[in-house]
């Protein structure tokens, strides 16, 4: 086979996998399934209109706060990120050259550039052109990295992304100035913390690691001084955007509730008295231990949630890692180096992850592509296709006189094979799977048009899950089940029409709420529609 004809079946191969990322975004009615999703594509759309992640919001500012879809934060008349904003920036800025449904493209075509990416990193750092092949086709076919490429708007595909991207540059040096290189792989680093920023607390560490292992080939502090310039350069804009946002510049959208708190019981964040500050500084190690690990160590939790999602999931590629893994302990030099900084980052990314229980499936023992786990341990399974495509080489035969090379390729293909079906059943037709999906996504979107239908445009609705098709085209309060929303509706029933969606309510629910529930509070409840497996309605006054 000539090189032109592998260039072209690879060029086709590529084409096909993007068209595959595409899944749920192409055909499908602007619809997602997470909050997570809908938030960061509505900010990002907000961007694109008025240069601002900020969604002015009237009603919001009325209810005090309570009026937001999940994943979002209201802070006085505006609902703002309630995650990191690097995605939603960096795709709002892009959605301005390209238009608004175009920055859905952003993470699938990061995803494509990485793998080329890493196809030449892997080949500059093994010196094998074969081991780098197989290892990025072993990247695109990593099940959790498929799965949310095609959830294009979850940040840690293009977290991942630019954390190639800056080792790229680093381990290849494509542009001939080297301090150039250094610069933009700093920014690339910059760019991936904005998008995790609690990711920084093993991204800065490796990094040092890295210097210090390789210390005697560093000529000149000229390159690091550069690395860290461009790192510091998007965490600025990043610092600039949450004192916007948060008030703050080291705030969040996962750390502003208590700076929200605080103001909201009209006391200063900014000022502590001496007491204060004395109880700050005794408990100084438990702040930093609840900094590093914020959802603390629990083993047993560790144990399940790494063996599930981490190992079992798909074993096809984890006993692959694993035997690779293995053999590079082996070695010495760059591979046992590489191992053991992927052991120690498994460590830590399992017992910080690992101690937290997520509610992603309606179904809390359900083992799915779903679950939180898999992209927070994203970078672990990148990673470990390095040592899959060597522990694949051996298997079937590279380097052992018993076997021929035209023998050894027929091996490596056939297995490559059944890798890319393995993976594509789990990623395509699992539980969660992206065929799935694709259909409760335009359910979704049909049941939407049901309920805009049966509302006035300027409706509140009261929602348990629904928030993630329904905002930003309607205002939204959830869940029903709660003290606070209670409290709140005699208020948002003189705003604006005012519904519930949820599960059908059984007759004896309705008139406990109707007697009870809110007819204490003046309120009446009563059917207006049933839409598909939800019903709405209406809430007036008594």
């Amino acid at each position: 086979m000539t090189k032109l004809v592998k260039n072209i079946l690879s060029g086709l191969g590529l084409a096909a996998y993007f068209c595959s990322t595409l899944w749920l975004t192409v055909g499908v009615p602007l619809s997602f399934t997470s909050p997570d999703e809908n938030a960061n594509f509505t900010f990002a759309q907000n961007f694109v209109r008025t240069g601002s992640l900020a969604v002015h919001d009237e009603v919001t500012a009325q209810l005090g706060d309570l009026a937001h879809p999940r994943s979002t934060l209201a802070i006085g008349e505006y609902i703002v990120p309630g995650g990191f904003v690097g995605l939603p920036l960096l795709a709002g800025l892009v959605g301005k050259i390209v238009g608004a449904y175009g920055l859905l493209l952003l993470t699938p075509t990061l995803l494509l550039l990485a793998i080329l990416a890493w196809l030449a990193t892997v080949k500059r750092l093994s010196n094998s052109r074969r081991l780098a092949y197989t290892s990025t086709i072993l990247l695109a076919l990593q099940p959790a990295v498929w799965y949310y490429a095609a959830r294009t708007m979850m940040p840690n595909v293009g977290f991942v992304c630019w954390l190639i991207f800056a080792v790229w540059l680093v381990a290849t040096k494509p542009l001939r100035r080297t301090a150039s290189n250094f610069l933009l792989a700093g920014l690339c680093l910059g760019i991936a913390a904005a998008f995790r920023l609690s990711e920084i607390v093993w991204i800065v560490p490796a990094v040092i690691s890295v210097v210090i292992v390789y210390r005697k080939n560093i000529k000149s502090i000229w390159p690091l001084g550069l690395l860290v310039l461009g790192f510091a350069l998007p965490l600025l804009v990043n610092a600039k955007l949450n004192i916007d946002l948060y008030r703050q510049p080291w705030q969040t959208g996962y750390t502003v509730h208590e700076q929200t708190a605080l103001v909201q019981l009209g006391k200063d964040p900014d000022s502590v008295d001496n007491e204060q500050s004395k109880s700050e500084t005794s408990s100084s190690i438990a702040s930093l231990g609840h900094l590093l690990l914020p959802f603390g160590v629990h083993p047993r939790a560790i144990i399940k949630n790494v063996w599930h999602f981490g190992l079992a999931l798909f074993p096809w590629l984890t006993v692959l890692a694993i035997v690779g893994l293995v053999l590079a302990l082996k070695d010495k030099g760059k591979w046992r180096q590489l191992a053991v900084g992927t052991l120690v980052l498994a460590v830590w990314l399992g017992v910080l992850y690992g101690s937290w229980s997520f509610n992603d499936n309606p179904d809390p023992t359900a083992i799915t592509l779903g679950d939180s786990h898999l992209r927070y341990w994203l970078p672990l399974f990148v990673l470990a296709t390095i040592f899959a495509g060597r522990a694949l080489l051996v298997l079937a035969g590279y380097g052992n006189p018993a076997y021929s090379d035209k023998k050894s390729k027929l091996l490596l293909t056939a297995s490559l094979g059944c890798v890319m079906i393995l993976s594509m059943m789990l990623v395509f037709t699992g539980d969660d799977g992206l065929l799935r999906t694709r259909q409760v996504l335009l359910a979704s979107a049909v049941k939407r048009d049901e309920v805009l239908a049966a509302n006035e445009i300027n409706s509140i609705i009261v929602v348990d899950r629904a928030d993630k098709f329904l905002w930003p085209v309607r205002e939204v309060i959830q869940p029903l089940r709660s003290e606070t929303t209670y409290a709140a509706l005699p208020l948002a029933v003189k705003l604006a029409p005012l519904y519930y969606l949820g599960i059908p309510l059984p007759d004896v629910d309705l008139n406990y709420l109707n007697e009870h529930k809110l007819g204490d509070l003046g309120l009446h409840i009563k059917l207006v529609e049933t839409v598909g497996d939800e019903a709405l309605y209406k809430i007036t006054v008594k």
